[in-house]
């Protein structure tokens, strides 16, 4: 009975690590631009629409101290946003579409610098050029770590610290292990 309930102690605290873990996750938003092909002329594209998005929203973007203050401006902005990166494509010589879009995506695991994120459900801003059919480049808007040293590359992490990064790849790589305490005992007792 003992081992019993220590199992399903140990299962319950997984579980409530997993949904604090989870509801970290859910005060993400993240940053997606995706080219019209894989064509390296549309490749480059997208990174200079990139720049020119992250350049024009991050002194009001950095601004915001909340999820939902981030949210607020991403989503009154959607219109703007699309015209920014419309006058960049024509500017280099494209006609594509472009179409910004604020809302929940599921997304594969992705590692940022250090940063890992697992697989799951994330609200995003999703910039797709022309047709979409390309490689994305995507970046964790909020809080703010994709605003980037273009010329460098270098990532310039403004809100998460050190050990807050630590954490988040801690959780994110755990794996499920379930023991039983009483037997623990005994064996350390044992040997």
């Amino acid at each position: 009975m003992v081992l019993i309930v220590g199992a399903a102690l140990n299962i319950s605290w997984n579980f409530h690590e997993d949904k604090k873990q989870a509801k970290k996750y859910s005060e993400l938003i993240r940053f997606h631009v995706i080219a019209n092909s894989d064509s390296d002329e549309d490749q480059e594209l997208k990174l200079k629409v990139r720049n020119i998005l992250l350049e024009k929203i991050e002194p009001e973007l950095g601004r915001a101290t909340t999820l939902e203050e981030a949210k607020d401006f991403i989503a009154n902005n959607l219109d703007y946003l699309e015209e920014i990166a419309e006058k960049e494509i024509e500017k280099r010589g494209y006609d594509y579409s472009t179409l910004a879009v604020m809302g929940s995506a599921d997304y594969p695991t992705r590692s940022y610098g250090d940063l890992i994120l697992p697989a799951g459900t994330y609200q995003s801003l999703r910039i797709t050029i022309g047709d979409g059919k390309g490689s994305n480049w995507w970046c964790v808007l909020f809080p703010p770590l994709c605003f980037v040293d273009i010329t460098s590359s270098i990532v310039e992490p403004k809100t998460l610290a050190v050990s807050e990064v630590d954490e988040v790849n801690k959780k994110a790589n755990k794996t499920f292990k379930i023991k039983f305490k009483l037997l623990e005992i005994i064996k350390d007792r044992l040997k």
